[in-house]
């Protein structure tokens, strides 16, 4: 392995997710934006800044819609953008403290795992489920094959820590 490129941002990236044609989608929470970067060129194509909502963390995306799935954390919130224009399609409340957001492909489910304590699960931007699980588990792991999302719990008033496991 060899550093191939510099490409400098405005800010500590967060998130990042592969595009089309090696388009790749930076959050980048400290600027306000994502940022569309060419990989072949490594330079940047675009910048989507935020407007009404910031602490962009996780996002996820559905490589076939053109979907890109932000949870923001100022306000709680999931936005729905076009992943080739940064439009914003449509939003929703979310649970607080968003941490990770991972997409289904088959079931065209999001998950939204928040701080806040709870999962939060949308279909588009309708939310269809609000699962309690414990203030502070907000990292997670979504297994595409086995159907399940992998929650980090940490250990709070008592509890121990551990790893929660949801399936479908």
């Amino acid at each position: 392995m060899q550093k191939l490129g510099n490409l400098r941002l405005k800010g500590h990236p967060e998130s990042f997710q592969l595009g089309d044609a090696g388009l790749v989608l930076i959050n980048v929470p400290d600027a306000g934006e994502i940022v569309a970067v060419d990989l072949g060129t490594q330079r940047i194509q675009s910048h989507w800044k935020n407007s009404g909502a910031s602490a962009n963390f996780p996002m996820a995306l559905d490589r076939q819609s053109g979907q890109l799935f932000v949870a923001y954390r100022h306000p709680a919130q999931l936005r729905i953008l076009d992943s080739r224009t940064g439009a914003v399609k449509s939003s929703a409340p979310c649970v607080g403290d968003a941490d990770d957001v991972f997409y289904d492909k088959a079931s065209k489910l999001v998950f939204v795992s928040g701080g806040e304590g709870y999962i939060d699960v949308f279909r588009g931007s309708t939310l269809v489920n609000h699962i309690a699980t414990r203030k502070g588990a907000r990292t997670g792991l979504w297994l595409q094959e086995e159907k399940k999302l992998v929650l980090a719990v940490p250990a709070r008033g008592g509890e121990q820590a551990g790893l929660w496991v949801y399936g479908m």
